[in-house]
């Protein structure tokens, strides 16, 4: 059990991260198997209490006081654990990224034809990224991403409705050159650190 996947993550966690984890296992939204739950709990509390892990039977006999141990089902719970606790790693990058969250917003309102909700939430984006310290590849990548967002929303108003495309391309150009120079600064870094030559391609030569 040691060698677990799900033990390896746990072991990694801050006791904060893994209250939170517990959380997440409990609501029945993200995870409908109350057997998994238990199953958090029994291996959490050995982390938290620096304890050895019990063996794979006496963890079933927890979650099923009354059942013959059965290796495969407790297989299932383990990985439905597991990606559970994925979808916990994923939400929580999503938390701490306003950005992300928001453009995920605008194609959820786009999806569900929402169409003043998604301009309001378009607008919140702008201000976003208009607290940007530096207009740096990051900044233009995701300004990128807006406008696509945008053109989405005008393409499922009307399939002939007009957009801005320059903006569009404009803000790729520029992410890409950006991304590509920085890129090509990294080769030069190690060319002179390995004494090994790469291609940058687009003739870019240094």
């Amino acid at each position: 059990m040691e060698n677990s996947k799900v033990y390896t993550i746990l072991l990694v966690l801050n006791k904060w991260k893994r209250r939170s984890l517990e959380k997440f296992v409990q609501s029945a939204y993200l995870n409908s198997q109350e057997e998994v739950a238990v199953l958090y709990k029994i291996l959490n509390d050995c982390v938290e209490n620096n304890a050895t892990f019990p063996t794979k039977e006496t963890i079933y006999k927890k979650i099923h006081p009354k059942q013959t141990y059965n290796d495969q089902q407790l297989r299932l719970y383990m990985s439905y654990l597991f990606k559970t606790i994925e979808k916990f790693l994923i939400f929580e990058q999503i938390e701490e990224d306003p950005f992300l969250q928001k453009v995920k917003l605008m194609d959820a309102y786009n999806n569900l034809s929402q169409h003043k909700n998604f301009y309001k939430t378009y607008e919140d984006t702008i201000k976003i990224m208009d607290t940007f310290p530096y207009k740096n590849s990051t900044y233009y990548e995701r300004y990128f991403d807006i406008e696509t967002e945008r053109y989405n929303e005008k393409r499922n108003l009307s399939r002939t409705a007009e957009y801005d495309f320059q903006k569009l391309t404009s803000n790729f150009d520029i992410y890409f050159l950006a991304e590509k120079m920085k890129q090509a600064c990294m080769l030069v870094s190690h060319e002179q650190v390995h004494q090994k030559k790469y291609d940058y391609g687009f003739s870019m030569k240094f």
